[in-house]
Formats: structure tokens, C-alpha cells, sequence
């Protein structure tokens, strides 16, 4: 992760907690933990590695051919032409067959001049290279380093995706642990009040249904408090989940509700950002399929292969250089289907980055408003309803301490 730019670090402190044998996570923790372990994260690294390797793949160029050879090999003794060898042959079994029959008569055989180019061997070595001309190894580059680009890209968005992911998780958990330890000290409070009500009865100061009002309410703050602790454990393996190492046993998170609201760019709440990742993922997504078709365009002509070699005769001991130039020829296009396969992808990628940036807007529509909502809610939370909440039930704690309400009316001031 520190080759792309980004780096969470944790101070000594958290390094000390994550080595123990029970974790405490703070929010700088949970990422730093994310970033070195989510497979997600790791997945896409792996892929811009791979997509750093066709870049340079595609800046190669192709090696060299070399040619040795022996052409013209003539295998008998005394090096003459393979003709006058045939007609030797061929004097001897006449001869043969006429000395059989009895008769005196013998076959000449006929004087054939020596050629002027007799056969002969000719030791060759050569080598011949493959231009690659019309621009493709250009186009290719573009192409490879376009996607390399939408990797990157991919890979802020995935990081953006599961930051947001852990610090909803650890919002959520630490939230519930405050919630327990509440429920915790109203359970105790429950147990004494529960203690004075049945001392009051037997004392005759209450009624009967008052304790059993009193035990009905103990035991639904029990019940309470057990669906606390089970969506505490929901919310740990949630935060888990998001950290991408079920390994980690999360017992605490540090951490604190009290902070102030997160403020959002005006320009956000109007629309996508066009520098956002997932806006420029999307635009190299189609520059990638862009560039794939010019790429394939210039396929249409084939690359000529030039080469240059060496010869020795070996009958007249003679040296020569040969020089060529080859290439097919393009009388039919055998890279239509690749072009049409690289037009057909461009045509993809544009109706998915059309359908997804419809999604994204969408989204965004639904975040701005219910942030705006939210936000509403918790001002109103802190400045009025809070307030007017603790009033209320110090007032009934004080009236209680002096006789005038029954111990149910600072329940439900609870």
C-alpha cells in the first residue's frame, strides 16, 4: 500500500495494544489493520502489478532471428557434379552386362565438360529483426498505461469504499459499548431501587403492585440489556468483516460519539466531483477501450521483417552478403474480428459508465439528503431534547428524594 501513496500509521501505543492478547482498536488502528491485511486492497495492488507489467510488455520489442546453415551439401568423395556420378554408374553396369554376353564391344563413357557453377556447399549464417512500424508499439503503451491508470484509480475507490465501511463499523461498536455500559449502571440502579421497593412494602410504606411493577421493569432492562450485547457482537464482526482479517479478536474500540459533524464541500452536495476516483476510473475505463481500437487499426498493415546474411562457398571459396526485406501481404484484413471485438468493447464501456454514473448520482442524491436530515436531528438532539431531558429527570430524581412521586414516575424519566 505505501507504493501507491497511501499509509495509515500507528503510534506505539496501538502497536502495544494490537500485541497483546486482547485488541483495542482506535479508528487510525482500524485503518493501518486494513490497509496491510483486506484482500480486497491486496487483490487490487496484484492487479496494478499486472497491468504495470503489460505496460512494459508492450514497450518490448520482439528478438531477433538468427539463421546457420549449410545449403548445396553434396555428399560424394570426389566432389564432382552429381550428372558426370550418374554416368560413371552407369558406363560400369553396360560394360558389365556386355563382357556377361560374350562380346567384345565395351561402352565409352561421354566426355561431359565441367560445369561453370558446379554444385557445391554453401556455409550460411544470417539474421533478420521485425520492425514494428505503423505505431504499434505506441498505441500499445497508450493503451497499457491507460490501464494501469483505471487500476490506480480502481484502487482509490476501493480504499475510499472500505474506509468509509470501517469507520461506519466502528462508529456502530462503539456506540453499542456505550450503550451497554449504560445499561450496566441502570441494571445496578434497577437492583437497588428493586431493594428499597420490597423493603418499603414489607414495611407497609407501598403496595404490593409497586414491587411488582418494580420487577417487571428489572426484568425488562435485562432483556434490554442481552439485545445490547447481541447487536455489540453483531457490530464486531461487522467491523471484522470490514477489516478484512477475521483473525482479529476485537474486544474494545476507543473511540468517541461526541465529535463534531463532518462538513461537505458545497460542490459535493451539487454533484460528483469530476476528480472523484470513481469518475476518473470510469473515464480510463473508455480511454483504455479507445485506445484498444486504434491499436488493432494499425494491425491491419503487417509489420515487415528486414535481415541481412553471410555466405561462403565452399568450391570456390567465394564470400557474399544478402540483404532482404519481407512481409505478408494485406490483400484480405485478418484483424477484423479483433477490431470489431475492440469496437463492441468500447461501446460496453461507455453504457456501463452511463449506467453507473446514473447509479452514483442517484446515491448521492440519497447521501446529501439524508445527511442534511440527519444533521437536523442531531442538533436538534443536543441543543433541545437532551437538555430538556436531563432537567426532567433531575427534577425527578430531587422530587423523589423528598417523598412527593413514587419511584416508577423516575423511571420514566429514565
Amino acid at each position: 500500500a505505501g507504493s501507491l501513496g497511501f499509509r495509515v500509521a500507528a503510534n506505539a501505543d496501538e502497536s502495544r495494544l494490537c500485541l497483546q492478547g486482547v485488541l483495542a482498536l482506535t479508528p487510525s488502528l482500524a485503518l493501518a489493520i486494513a490497509l496491510r491485511n483486506h484482500p480486497a486492497l491486496t487483490a487490487l495492488e496484484a492487479r496494478i502489478g499486472m497491468a504495470e507489467g503489460e505496460a512494459v510488455q508492450a514497450g518490448l520489442w520482439p528478438n531477433p532471428e538468427i539463421k546457420i546453415g549449410v545449403e548445396g551439401y553434396t555428399p560424394n568423395a570426389d566432389d564432382k557434379p552429381r550428372d558426370l556420378a550418374r554416368l560413371d554408374n552407369a558406363a560400369i553396369v553396360a560394360n558389365r552386362l556386355l563382357a556377361a554376353g560374350g562380346s567384345g564391344a565395351s561402352v565409352d563413357v561421354p566426355s561431359i565438360p565441367e560445369p561453370d557453377n558446379p554444385d557445391q556447399q554453401q556455409n550460411v549464417i544470417g539474421l533478420s529483426q521485425e520492425l514494428p512500424v505503423w505505431g504499434t508499439k505506441r498505441k500499445a503503451r497508450r493503451a497499457a498505461s491507460a490501464d494501469v491508470a483505471r487500476w490506480r484509480a480502481e484502487y482509490q475507490v476501493e480504499y475510499l469504499d472500505t474506509q468509509a465501511r470501517i469507520k461506519a463499523a466502528f462508529q456502530r461498536v462503539v456506540y453499542f459499548q456505550q450503550v451497554q455500559e449504560m445499561m450496566a449502571e441502570l441494571i445496578n440502579t434497577f437492583d437497588d431501587i428493586l431493594a428499597v421497593s420490597r423493603a418499603r412494602f414489607e414495611a407497609g410504606d407501598i403496595a404490593e403492585v409497586e414491587v411488582f411493577k418494580a420487577e417487571a421493569n428489572h426484568e425488562r432492562f435485562v432483556m434490554d440489556s442481552q439485545l445490547v450485547e447481541k447487536n455489540l457482537r453483531d457490530a464486531r464482526a461487522e467491523l471484522i468483516e470490514a477489516l478484512g482479517s477475521p483473525g482479529i479478536a476485537v474486544e474494545n474500540c476507543v473511540g468517541d460519539l461526541e465529535t463534531s459533524l463532518p462538513r461537505i464541500p458545497e460542490s459535493a452536495m451539487v454533484s460528483l466531483s469530476p476528480d472523484h476516483p470513481l469518475n476518473t476510473a470510469l473515464s480510463l475505463r473508455e480511454e483504455r477501450a479507445a485506445a484498444e481500437i486504434d491499436l488493432e487499426r494499425s494491425k491491419r498493415w503487417p509489420n515487415p521483417t528486414i535481415g541481412i546474411g553471410y555466405r561462403d562457398y565452399e568450391y570456390t571459396d567465394q564470400d557474399t552478403w544478402d540483404f532482404s526485406v519481407g512481409f505478408q501481404i494485406p490483400i484480405f484484413n485478418r484483424n477484423q474480428g479483433n477490431l470489431r471485438r475492440a469496437r463492441e468493447s468500447l461501446a460496453r464501456e461507455e453504457s456501463i459508465a452511463f449506467a453507473e454514473r446514473n447509479r452514483i448520482e442517484t446515491r448521492r442524491q440519497t447521501a446529501v439528503s439524508a445527511y442534511t436530515t440527519h444533521s437536523k436531528r442531531v442538533v436538534t438532539f443536543r441543543e433541545s431534547i437532551m437538555p430538556k431531558m436531563q432537567r426532567a429527570l433531575d427534577i425527578a430524581q430531587d422530587t423523589y428524594s423528598i417523598g412527593d412521586i413514587a419511584i416508577l414516575e423516575v423511571l420514566d424519566a429514565y
